[in-house]
């Protein structure tokens, strides 16, 4: 397995890192590692997010703001304390993205205009099979391999065996035929503390709260993330499952 820290390092000096979930907190939890090391190496990083997450639960309270409100602050939040550069919110439909296309054009725009050397998003499992996070993957496979000039490369995040086999979400055991293998570790070291902030941030989500140990503990003992470089070449299979948003 090869180390992502020194892709990060490597290289070309003005870089572009582009992440592009379906909701706020996809940035955080998953991969905020990488966005926190790439900062680190000189990378411009950016953050798109497809939907202010409107449909999801809310753990506080709302003092008269709507969820998209609130989600949108927290995002916002969790950015600015892993140092991204930039922001993007769309108000494509949370959940439904599946049964949609005008987000399509909205991915490909913001692939025009950051011009990234890397672009990161789920595997084909979608962490656990939810299906927003499986069609994003999907189109961006897609986008890519057309893509034959071979500007941006797709990196998947890899899921961890550790969730695979201790601490599976609901979901996931559905989709582990579509997950991915890791070819790149990062070890993103004291980043873990601005990781957990990042995270704490999106406070209406209560992240980690399915982990055996507190958050905080969770981070400094896992500093790592797992990332699946793309190959054009390589099919990789999707499934859609019932999934209850």
């Amino acid at each position: 397995m090869e180390d992502l820290q020194q892709i990060l390092t490597s290289g070309q000096s003005e870089k572009t890192l582009l992440t592009i979930f379906p909701h706020p907190d996809d940035e955080s939890m998953p991969v905020g590692g990488l966005l926190i090391a790439a900062k680190k190496a000189g990378w411009k990083v950016v953050v798109v997010s497809l939907t202010a997450g409107g449909a999801g639960r809310i753990h506080i309270r709302g003092n008269g703001k709507s969820l998209k409100e609130i989600r949108r602050e927290e995002l916002r939040q969790a950015a600015k304390i892993m140092g991204v550069d930039e922001v993007v919110i769309g108000d494509f439909d949370d959940g439904r993205l599946r049964n949609e296309n005008g987000w399509k054009k909205w991915i490909d725009t913001s692939l025009e205009k950051y011009k990234p050397q890397i672009v990161v998003t789920y595997d084909p499992s979608g962490f656990y099979g939810h299906p927003d996070h499986i069609v994003v993957s999907k189109y961006l496979l897609t986008k890519f391999q057309l893509n034959r000039v071979g500007l941006w490369q797709l990196w998947f995040m890899a899921v961890p065996e550790l969730f695979k086999i201790k601490w599976k979400i609901e979901g996931m055991q559905k989709v582990e035929a579509q997950m991915v293998f890791a070819t790149h570790r990062l070890d993103f070291g004291w980043g873990c503390i601005k990781k957990w902030m990042a995270v704490r941030a999106h406070k209406s989500q209560n992240l980690g709260k399915g982990l055996p140990l507190p958050l905080w503990m969770f981070m400094a003992i896992f500093h790592f993330e797992w990332y699946h470089k793309v190959d054009r070449r390589r099919n990789y299979p999707y499934k859609y499952i019932n999934y209850e948003i």
